[in-house]
């Protein structure tokens, strides 16, 4: 039997351009989420006297712990289960990819829900629990017993801001 050559060739039509200037926008956006923004106004104590601590100071202290404060992650914890924003970021690329959405929203979407994830994660009741005195000054000052939520400035200043370049 005798045998054929055959000869394949491959002409570029655009799709390598188009890669690339995918790859480029998509490497040029970010997002971040956490405490970005102070909000306006003096922060508040469990007495509700203003305080010198900013937000960022009170978020750092509770996501890592102090000499006197017990580490409670809201912004670590949920990314050490990775899962669900790694099933999430697929989604979004597929969906991106397939023209359902652009870029900017999905990357909005992945922001909203990593806020949630982090205010769920508050909600949900970190341990350690409250020392009996901290459970007794925000008893005295009607502030929620809850771990992190006082006041609610911490919980309600977690944001996100989509970043293009």
């Amino acid at each position: 039997m005798a045998r054929m050559k055959i000869k394949i060739s491959d002409k570029d039509k655009g799709w390598n351009k188009l890669m690339s200037q995918f790859l480029s926008k998509t490497q040029a956006a970010t997002v971040d989420t956490g405490i970005l923004v102070e909000t306006d106004g003096p922060k508040m104590n469990l007495k509700g006297e203003a305080t010198n601590s900013s937000l960022m100071e009170v978020a750092i202290a509770n996501e890592f712990g102090t000499s006197t404060i017990p580490s409670r992650s809201f912004i670590r914890e949920p990314f050490d289960r990775t899962e669900g924003y790694v099933k999430l970021r697929k989604s979004l690329w597929k969906r991106v990819i397939n023209g359902e959405i652009d870029l900017s929203q999905a990357l909005h979407i992945l922001g909203s829900a990593t806020v949630k994830s982090f205010q769920k994660t508050i909600k949900n009741v970190i341990l350690p629990l409250n020392a009996d005195s901290t459970i007794r000054a925000k008893q005295e000052s009607s502030a929620q017993s809850i771990p992190l939520i006082a006041t609610g400035q911490l919980l309600n200043s977690i944001s996100y801001r989509v970043n293009k370049k």
